[in-house]
């Protein structure tokens, strides 16, 4: 059992998800045991299903900023793969002593779990989530002081 599905489409009527399917939704967030609460929202699928979906940030590294934009690139193994980002999720700035530099933005993807049970089982049965985190969590939360 993982939390996710590992995908952005519905199982039932594979509508693919998309970001404006779920502006402006309240957010909500759910945890599982000593993991840190993942945020979400609530999504209702016009077919009936119910997701929560949540946000994963994903950072690419590159060893070499520059293998960005080459056709492909070489893991520190020695295997080679061909590149399938080339030029994405980097942009190219300066430094503050102004030499050119490429730097990763990451890329974000939207992920689906049952909403009843906060994984990839889904349960028929209607109900609150196993975990919903609704105050503050002193575990998983770093103030700034």
């Amino acid at each position: 059992m993982s939390r996710n599905l590992c995908t952005d489409r519905c199982e039932s009527c594979n509508y693919r998800l998309l970001l404006s399917d779920i502006q402006g939704k309240p957010v909500e967030f759910r945890k599982y045991g000593p993991y840190p609460p993942q945020m979400g929202v609530r999504f209702d699928c016009q077919c009936g299903k119910v997701y929560f979906v949540w946000y994963q940030r994903v950072d690419k590294y590159w060893g070499n900023p520059e293998d960005a934009y080459k056709d492909h690139y070489t893991r520190p193994d020695g295997t080679t793969y061909p590149n399938k980002e080339k030029g994405r999720f980097v942009h190219k700035t300066q430094s503050w002593q102004g030499k050119e530099r490429v730097e990763d933005t990451g890329f974000f993807r939207l992920d689906l779990s049952y909403y009843q049970t906060f994984n990839d089982e889904d349960s028929e049965t209607e109900g609150e989530p196993w975990y919903q985190m609704l105050g503050e969590d002193e575990d998983t939360r770093l103030e700034n002081s």
